[in-house]
């Protein structure tokens, strides 16, 4: 589940032992300690995209983490929204391809980093997998603990019909 972002902020910022004073020198661009309070208490909503890059730059992570921790990733679906009404209300494309160029940039991003999140749980399941089924083979190839009693049951004994097979 999602932490708002002024969660987020304080927890990282927490994280990396930095002062809100620190943080905003990091940010740069003009920004005080009270703007880095306003945002850590969610008085404020989402930054320009320029104050979130200088943001996540400063808290050493990308600005797509940023929207996905955040729960911000849902943006997406409200810049290609907006796309599409700049579109039909424009004559020409200028205009839209402005926007479009910054905000796909940014959905870029995202969908990268959100690729990348979804290929290192990957490898991780895998390599669990993989764990579990050399865990079942050997405790297959051992058979039942010596303290456990066997009974028998048709021609199979309780450890066989117990055990899975890999």
């Amino acid at each position: 589940m999602p932490i708002s972002l002024g969660t987020y902020i304080r927890e990282r910022r927490k994280i990396l032992g930095m002062t809100q004073e620190q943080l905003a020198e990091q940010v740069g661009d003009g920004v005080r300690q009270s703007e880095i309070s306003r945002l850590e208490h969610n008085h404020v909503s989402l930054p320009r995209r320029d104050r979130l890059e200088c943001l996540a730059a400063a808290l050493d992570v990308s600005i797509g983490e940023l929207l996905i921790r955040t729960g911000w990733m849902e943006e997406g679906d409200g810049i290609a929204t907006g796309l599409q009404e700049a579109l039909s209300q424009s004559q020409t494309h200028e205009h839209v391809e402005a926007i479009a160029l910054e905000d796909l940039s940014a959905l870029a991003e995202t969908v990268a980093t959100v690729r990348d999140m979804v290929a290192g749980a990957t490898l991780a399941l895998e390599e669990a997998n993989r764990s579990i089924e050399t865990v079942l083979r050997s405790l297959n190839a051992a058979g039942p603990p010596r303290s456990v009693a066997s009974p028998k049951l048709g021609s199979m004994d309780q450890w066989e019909t117990m055990a899975v097979w890999v």
